[in-house]
């Protein structure tokens, strides 16, 4: 599946040569700082970079001839449910909303928030097999960048890196994808899925797990050595705190 970008450079030569020009790259630029910037120190389950990920999965959606509010929403999908805001409240908040919206334009950013609220599981997803006024509802737009993620966590034979439930979910959930994208048009995705799913039939399911179940975040050494020291700094000021309020309470007075 190489014809689908790995690196940012990659994705910026792929929007290139698709034709996007200089304000649609720069565009894709700031998507990606954002990506950089709120999923710093995450992996994804296989043990890749969680943001090598989100570039292949805006890859596939921009290979598959999908327009540029679906790319960028499909650079930063995750960063409303997975994205770390540091001392802000995380989740599409109207603060975080307004700043993304800022970056990538109201149309991706309303898509973002808008995938964030889907509630996808193969229950949804056979829902929407069943449902054209569902499938309406929710949109092809999100549909397709459901699908794209789904097919992205299962290329390269990443599944035999996971961990047993997320290996078994994937599977079950790209089966019904693939049936999904042939349903909002999307026969070449839905062949790209097929694909996928034709290698993992003929793989033997791995002895044991590989890797976890779900995302997790690696802090290089020198970070967590530093969020030790806040931590005992922050419980001294607490303790000190509390006890110059039961001075305060005693009439005492320091020492």
């Amino acid at each position: 599946m190489s014809e689908y970008p790995w690196s940012n450079i990659q994705l910026f030569e792929l929007l290139a040569g698709q034709g996007a020009g200089a304000a649609a790259l720069d565009r894709a630029r700031a998507a990606y700082a954002v990506a950089q910037r709120r999923h710093s120190a995450q992996y994804r389950p296989d043990g890749r970079p969680f943001v090598s990920h989100l570039v292949r999965t805006a890859g596939i959606l921009a290979r598959h001839g999908e327009r540029e509010a679906v790319v960028l929403a499909g650079l930063v999908h995750a960063v409303y449910a997975q994205g770390d805001f540091g001392a802000t409240r995380p989740g599409a908040t109207p603060t975080n909303r307004a700043v993304l919206r800022a970056v990538i334009g109201a149309e991706a950013e309303d898509l973002v928030a808008r995938y964030t609220a889907f509630a996808w599981s193969p229950e949804s997803a056979r829902r929407m097999l069943e449902d054209a006024e569902a499938r309406r509802a929710i949109g092809a737009d999100i549909l397709v960048m459901r699908i794209a993620n789904e097919l992205e966590e299962a290329l390269d034979g990443a599944l035999a890196h996971v961990g047993a439930r997320m290996r078994v979910e994937t599977l079950d959930q790209l089966a019904l994808s693939a049936r999904l994208a042939r349903s909002i048009d999307r026969p070449g995705l839905g062949e790209a899925v097929d694909a996928v799913l034709a290698v993992e039939a003929e793989r033997a399911a791995p002895a044991a797990a590989m890797g976890a179940d779900g995302s997790y975040v690696l802090l290089p050494a020198s970070a967590a050595i530093r969020q030790v020291v806040r931590a005992r700094r922050l419980v001294g000021r607490l303790r000190r705190g509390l006890a110059g309020r039961a001075l305060s309470r005693t009439g005492g007075s320091r020492p």
